[in-house]
């Protein structure tokens, strides 16, 4: 878990537990001031999902995927990618996982948009573009 502006923030997901980031997500992580060395993949819970205020996935298929697990919780589903404040190619973010050190920057580039984006509307308390 790492705390950003006083907001807890847990990762995990659908598949892989146990794995380190590739070295082009350290790479571009690093450049952001940010240490992954010690990140290890983490399988998503029903557990993590009750705790959860907020559940940002990065994909369509992840969103389902989520609001399966859910299973009748009452917690705000948010496709990131629906965050970002230019206009994209499609609403969710690809999976740098095995392509190149440009692709992890391009990613981490929408991804930090899109974050920005988020912590202004949450500072500003509103909710327009979240997708429930």
């Amino acid at each position: 878990m790492r705390t950003l502006t006083s907001v807890p923030i847990t990762s995990a997901g659908f598949v892989g537990p146990g794995r380190a980031v590739p070295a082009f997500a350290g790479e571009a992580a690093a450049m952001r001031s940010v240490d992954l060395d010690a990140h290890r993949s983490q399988l998503v819970t029903s557990e993590m999902l009750a705790a959860a205020d907020l559940v940002i996935v990065m994909d369509d298929a992840t969103a389902r995927a989520t609001r399966r697990l859910l299973d009748g919780m009452r917690r705000e589903v948010v496709l990131l990618g629906d965050l970002d404040p230019e206009i994209p190619d499609s609403r969710g973010i690809t999976d740098p996982w095995g392509r190149s050190a440009e692709t992890f920057q391009q990613v981490f580039e929408r991804i930090d948009r899109c974050c920005r984006h988020l912590a202004r509307m949450m500072d500003g308390g509103t909710r327009h573009g979240v997708e429930s």
